[in-house]
């Protein structure tokens, strides 16, 4: 478990943190979007329940992966603590990962800035997290990534039977064989990961299945 007054404590301690009392609307208001740039870094704020987040000082926002180079930039100086006093996502999910003994992590291409936060705060916090990260390309439709936020269609409305959900996953993830259930799809499971990595896993139209 998130030993809260632990983690809370060595982030007041550090200079890697800093305590930010600026909203998201301030902060927008202030740059236009809501990249932060560090306005609270140098003023020394006290860390208050209920009056400050506490944010990363992302010094070095370069990263890279799978030959790949990216940034952090967009994010800017990101909280790791909230001002309710409880962790912030980048936080609890690099400890929850930590805690389980996670060592490969798949998400979709739209969270590499995620992975790259992870890994930067956890050098941050001394701690041991070197998984294997692999993003996959995203579902989309019309441009858009399919997801609950942005409303999109659920299996069951769809009326897709459990055959063709499980054909059209197999297809989607470069599986040229037929796959009827859960078990056949996890002997699987060694192939995909090699797909990920190389990168090679596309999303197959529905009408394909």
């Amino acid at each position: 478990l998130l030993k809260k007054e632990h983690y809370r404590m060595y982030l007041e301690s550090s200079s890697n943190f800093y305590g930010c009392n600026c909203s998201r609307q301030t902060i927008i208001n202030r740059y236009g979007n809501s990249r932060y740039e560090g306005f609270c870094r140098n003023r020394n704020l006290s860390i208050i329940k209920d009056l400050t987040n506490v944010r990363l000082k992302v010094n070095n926002p370069e990263f890279s992966w799978n030959q790949k180079n990216y940034s952090l930039d967009t994010m800017g100086d990101f909280v790791v603590w909230r001002k309710d006093d409880l962790p912030a996502y980048q936080l609890f999910s690099l400890i929850d990962d930590i805690n389980t003994g996670v060592n490969f992590i798949v998400r979709g291409e739209d969270l590499i800035q995620s992975s790259g936060a992870q890994t930067l705060l956890a050098q941050s916090l001394s701690l041991f997290f070197e998984p294997e990260f692999c993003h996959h390309s995203l579902v989309q439709e019309n441009g858009e990534k399919l997801s609950k936020s942005k409303s999109a269609e659920g299996i069951r409305t769809l009326g897709l039977s459990k055959e063709q959900v499980f054909a059209y996953a197999a297809n989607f993830l470069g599986l040229h064989k037929k796959i009827e259930n859960l078990e056949q799809l996890i002997v699987e499971i060694p192939q995909i990961t090699k797909a990920l990595q190389m990168g090679h896993v596309r999303l197959a139209p529905l009408d394909e299945v």
